[in-house]
């Protein structure tokens, strides 16, 4: 699940300004997901957001429509919420 980073942005409908989805607020998408108990969801969208890391499994700042790497890179907010995502998500699991 893309999340893009301004309202009225959809990454379902494609891009507003061709700038694409926000890697930090699609992490706190699965952290949001997490706490409000919707584990399934919240690991669906953590493990499709894996498969938008390059070959050293390191994020851009945003991610274009086709998967490609946009922005700022590497982000270190990016890797952060990855982290706290995936820390939240591991102790919520068990």
């Amino acid at each position: 699940m893309l999340v893009e980073r301004y309202e009225g942005e959809s990454a379902s409908e494609g891009p507003a300004d061709d700038q694409g989805a926000f890697g930090v607020c699609s992490f706190w998408l699965v952290e949001c997901l997490t706490r409000a108990g919707r584990l399934d969801e919240a690991r669906l969208a953590l493990e499709k957001m894996f498969s938008y890391a390059n070959h050293l499994r390191l994020y851009a700042e945003k991610i274009g429509y086709s998967g490609e790497a946009l922005g700022n890179f590497p982000n270190a907010f990016t890797h952060l919420a990855l982290i706290t995502a995936a820390v939240r998500l591991d102790r919520a699991l068990g």
